[in-house]
């Protein structure tokens, strides 16, 4: 966005959306026309090195319970090689360098993901998709994972659960399908009990709407906000003391699982545990895309070897059309072959009619 002050000096700002841009370069024109303009104000602010803007993000991420990984180490690596750069300093060349460093320290190609993942956060606070992630190729993601709970790990894990709210959290995740920070950050007035359903706001995907519940997980609902003075904006999901469990997750959680002696196990698997367990059920995985508020269908597809069945329903459909012709359908051929038969069931009446025929003229003939 350009705009010019009462001297004539051009000014540029970077915003987000069309729409703000606009907001914003009407708001500048006011302050020009009324002599509130002071642009030293807006360098001081946009001037952020990359480690001012990961402290800001850090503290929001860790208030709203919501993380890219599950530790530190990722912020110290961006700290480290970015940290006292500014975010428009940064170029497409840069990315790639740091790539193949974290290339060569020995880390996936999921990992290194996640890094450059959190990285872009970081700079979208400032208002814009900054310009090195134009052009840069994001690391390849390795195979997808899908770790789910068994009947056993599952009583594990809730019996390690020695705060009874955290129980009931672990609980309603692996019942509903929620991200921890989508079930976080439900409050009192997005709860319809009666109905069994709750409204999710998501905001990875920006797909809000109503979510239905399993009667486990709407019992589970009832126990939180039991006994407590509530109001309407109150989170579900409090500490017992009322605080915001996503403050202090890591040693919320982590004594749990370890307690549990679950192995290679985080809390978004609760999330595969949902959708594993509806896919073995039998539910289509279209179903299952739509329950966890996918943007993209095929995103679900990970959980397609966990429905056999399904699949071999699937193609089950060419055994129906074994001997069709190239280019057939199984309609095209049902017709075709009704028609064969009508036809062939039509030629003995039509012979026999031709016969009666030929005999009645002949009687016809030796009468005259």
């Amino acid at each position: 966005m350009r705009y010019h002050d009462a001297q004539g000096r051009e000014h540029r700002e970077r915003v987000g959306s069309r729409t703000l841009a606009r907001e914003v370069y009407e708001k500048r024109k006011t302050e020009i026309r009324e002599q509130r303009f002071f642009p030293e104000r807006l360098e001081k602010k946009a001037r952020k090195t990359v480690e001012q803007l990961l402290e800001s993000y850090k503290e929001k991420a860790e208030r709203d319970g919501r993380t890219v990984t599950n530790s530190d180490i990722a912020y110290r690596r961006i700290t480290n090689r970015f940290g006292s750069r500014l975010p428009e300093s940064l170029t497409t060349d840069d990315l790639e360098n740091w790539k193949r460093e974290l290339e060569q320290e020995g880390l996936s190609g999921s990992t290194s993901r996640k890094h450059f993942i959190l990285l872009r956060a970081i700079l979208r606070t400032t208002g814009a998709t900054p310009a090195a992630f134009r052009k840069f190729k994001m690391p390849a993601d390795g195979a997808e994972r899908v770790r789910f709970l068994s009947a056993k790990e599952e009583r594990r894990l809730l019996d390690a659960c020695e705060q009874s709210w955290l129980r009931r959290l672990v609980l309603f995740c692996m019942l509903s399908g929620l991200r921890r920070g989508e079930a976080l950050s439900l409050r009192i007035k997005n709860c319809d009990l009666d109905h069994g359903r709750i409204y999710v706001e998501r905001g990875k995907n920006g797909k809000n709407g109503w979510h239905p519940l399993p009667q486990r997980a709407v019992a589970a609902l009832r126990e939180q906000v039991a006994g407590r003075t509530t109001d309407a904006e109150d989170r579900v999901f409090v500490t017992t003391r009322g605080g915001n469990p996503g403050s202090n997750w890591s040693k919320l959680w982590g004594p749990a699982v370890r307690k549990s002696g679950l192995q290679d196990f985080h809390f978004h698997d609760l999330r595969h545990t949902y959708a594993s367990r509806l896919v073995m059920a039998g539910v289509p995985l279209a179903t299952v895309s739509s329950l966890l508020g996918q943007r993209c269908p095929h995103m679900v597809l990970r959980y397609a070897h966990l429905a056999p069945q399904h699949l071999k329903d699937a193609v089950s459909v060419l055994d129906a059309g074994a001997g069709f012709g190239a280019g057939s359908n199984r309609k095209t051929a049902e017709k075709t072959e009704t028609k064969r038969k009508k036809r062939s069931a039509g030629k003995p009446r039509a012979q026999k009619a031709f016969v009666q025929f030929r005999e009645h003229s002949q009687r016809v003939s030796e009468a005259i």
